[in-house]
């Protein structure tokens, strides 16, 4: 580390929790401070975050306590004049236990029964008939690229279906995946999907699955997804015959964004005032069967009015 008066082949980082700022060679090691990496004062990479838990509400809470602190400040295409920069890195979450206990976060910022509906939106495929981009309704859902893959609206792959076929003749296959996006079609959107690819492979008769999103929303999406994609992990496991294994859920963009940043900062006071018991729920808990149970008659109502959406 060179002192504050070198800048010859020198550059400036800052500790990314209390701020000091040094100067370290240009080709040297950068250091640690309060038990972070410090970031350059013009970073040239995001960084690379991983967080673990053996519970979802364990790791995700990690990951967004990491990004938070140590991910870069940079501008989104969704910035309204006035919003702070998001917070942003590559994130890496590990779940050892996906469908342990406690298995749901209480700040998952949508309410039990729309996460209901979602999990049935990627898993079963209700909202499949939404797709039709030419009357501005919906480009995909997960469903129809990981279930009916199309690139030329003909011929369609059913990936979850190779993914357990492949899996149940060699377990250890480096092959058993899934993707989503169609460049010919994704260019022309401005939503293309986040999830990008789904692999998977059985260790020691578990099966492991990793997901690969393009882009994020830490705090108001990631929850979700990985609800359902472990819900999906569930089935491909059941239907292979073997045990669920690790989860892990990687993005090359994990993000907060500014414009409710405060909304973060006041989701750190809960975690400082109260226990992780109260933070999180079991899939026991009374509330979670009758919130589904809503979420469930919501369905059936789509479809007992013919879903005019």
């Amino acid at each position: 580390m060179y002192p504050k008066n070198t800048t010859n082949n020198a550059i400036k980082v800052k500790c990314r929790k209390c701020d000091a700022e040094y100067l370290v060679h240009i080709e040297g090691e950068i250091p640690s401070c309060c038990g972070y990496f410090m970031q350059r004062e013009n970073p040239v990479s995001m960084g690379v975050l991983h967080a673990f838990g053996n519970s979802i509400p364990e790791a995700w809470e990690e990951m967004v306590g990491k990004v938070y602190t140590q991910g870069i400040d940079i501008k989104t295409e969704y910035d309204k004049e006035g919003d702070p920069q998001s917070k942003d890195a590559v994130g890496i979450i590990e779940v050892g236990s996906p469908l342990s206990e406690p298995r749901y976060h209480r700040n998952i910022c949508m309410g039990l029964d729309d996460l209901y509906v979602y999990i049935k939106e990627v898993v079963d495929g209700i909202h499949n008939h939404w797709i039709d981009p030419n009357n501005g309704k919906w480009s995909y859902t997960y469903n129809q690229r990981l279930f009916e893959y199309t690139s030329d609206h003909i011929t369609k792959t059913n990936q979850v279906d190779h993914i357990i076929k492949t899996l149940k003749k060699a377990p250890y296959s480096r092959r058993a995946q899934a993707i989503t996006y169609i460049p010919g079609i994704d260019y022309q959107y401005s939503d293309p999907p986040c999830l990008q690819r789904i692999w998977c492979r059985v260790i020691n008769r578990a099966l492991q699955m990793n997901v690969h999103m393009r882009s994020n929303d830490l705090y108001k999406a990631t929850l979700p997804n990985i609800y359902a994609f472990t819900e999906l992990q569930k089935i491909i496991a059941e239907e292979i015959g073997v045990g669920i294994g690790s989860y892990v859920h990687i993005s090359d963009s994990m993000h907060i964004y500014g414009s409710y940043m405060k909304e973060v900062e006041n989701f750190f006071s809960t975690v400082s005032n109260r226990s992780f018991k109260d933070r999180t729920w079991s899939s026991k808990d009374p509330i979670i069967e009758p919130m589904f149970a809503m979420g469930n008659e919501r369905i059936k109502k789509e479809i007992n009015e013919g879903d005019k959406s």
